[in-house]
């Protein structure tokens, strides 16, 4: 991402900005973070993170923070460490906003990550409250009942839901019925 002369200059002042925005608005701590994940630097994206859930701030901050935490997760391939680590940003952040749906969906794609599939089904029917027609965690929910959790009726019966909703037409849809029948 920031390789060449001026992309490397132009990395080097953005680093020095979010910095220090971060420094003087904690919960900005988000923005040094997605140039670190850029980087690999999965540790200190996490570290930053971290900072900004626990400082709270705006919907807005603790989403972004999140997302790139999620993000490190998803592309540190099943480290546990790094996994729970990320998982400890979304813990923090629904510490501050515990209602939010898309941060307790992004703490259900971590669950599904650690494995802890019941956490997961739990996390998408919380969400389904509040949204029970979101395409995503209906198919998300169907996923996880059929393969994560060995309940492959009860999947069945969420994924038929969703393709009767949206008119059946969708393949991602399809396939996860596809998968729940095999």
């Amino acid at each position: 991402l920031c390789e060449g002369a001026s992309t490397e200059q132009a990395c080097a002042v953005a680093e020095r900005l979010s910095r220090r925005l971060a420094q003087h608005n904690p919960a900005l701590s988000w923005m040094p973070a997605s140039l670190m994940a850029s980087r690999g630097d999965r540790d200190e994206a996490l570290a930053l993170c971290r900072t900004a859930a626990q400082a709270g701030g705006n919907p807005a901050d603790l989403h972004q923070a999140s997302r790139i935490a999620l993000e490190v997760a998803v592309a540190s391939r099943a480290l546990d460490s790094t996994l729970n680590r990320a998982d400890e940003v979304l813990a923090e952040a629904l510490r501050h906003a515990p209602s939010d749906d898309d941060l307790l969906v992004m703490k259900a794609l971590i669950s599904h990550l650690q494995g802890r599939f019941d956490e997961e089904v739990r996390l998408y029917r919380i969400v389904l409250k509040n949204q029970p027609r979101n395409d995503v965690v209906l198919n998300n929910l169907a996923y996880a009942l059929s393969e994560g959790l060995d309940k492959p009726s009860e999947a069945l019966e969420k994924i038929n839901e969703l393709i009767t909703l949206t008119g059946g037409r969708n393949p991602e849809f399809l396939d996860t019925r596809g998968v729940i029948l095999m």
